[in-house]
């Protein structure tokens, strides 16, 4: 059976002792689906390009969705990617430049197989943002905008920060199951 659907996911940063992204990530690791692969990323300027787009070109799948903290109380399905980056990353580093494209688009909308709105009628903790940044997650969705994939989008959760991974999981993990079941519903609805 072949991988339909990569999910990024990153490492503890800023002093942070673990990522919720990646506590998803292995959760969905563990439940064994064979058609999703879970890449996890650390946090440095280049790692997208060096790492998830050989992923993409090698695995060819048809959905990635990239996971990552963002704000406290908030998930945050991210609909536009812009054309920027800055900040430093786990080495103190900047990016080398500040666009993250020189010859692309300001800003590219993320493509999904189901509509905002059935997306908020399966996921209603979700709230639409048209705002994902300008550090790695801004510049993970961009570069898998770029990518021949037929769907790329990106979701911010909440830190985990003390969090048992068990509470965080009961928290986010059904939200993420809901949206991996939505990027294969173009699937169901052909057989």
């Amino acid at each position: 059976m072949a991988v339909d659907l990569i999910i990024t996911t990153f490492g503890a940063f800023r002093g942070r002792s673990r990522n919720g992204s990646d506590t998803l990530g292995q959760a969905l690791v563990r439940k064994g689906d064979p058609r999703l692969r879970v890449l996890d990323l650390p946090v440095l300027w280049g790692v997208v390009e060096s790492q998830l787009l050989p992923a993409i070109a090698e695995i060819q799948p048809r959905v990635v969705l990239g996971l990552g903290e963002g704000e406290a109380n908030a998930v945050r399905f991210e609909t536009v990617a812009v054309n920027r980056r800055e900040g430093l990353d786990e080495r103190n580093t900047e990016p080398e430049h500040p666009r993250i494209d020189a010859s692309g688009p300001e800003r590219l909308q993320s493509r999904w197989p189901v509509s905002t709105e059935t997306l908020l009628a399966r996921c209603p903790a979700i709230t639409i943002s048209r705002d994902a940044g300008s550090f790695l997650c801004n510049n993970t969705l961009y570069r898998s905008l770029q990518s021949p994939v037929s769907f790329a989008a990106f979701l911010h959760l909440p830190p985990q920060g003390t969090s048992r991974n068990e509470d965080y999981l009961e928290l986010y993990l059904a939200i993420l199951q809901s949206l991996i079941d939505c990027s294969r519903v173009l699937e169901t609805e052909r057989v």
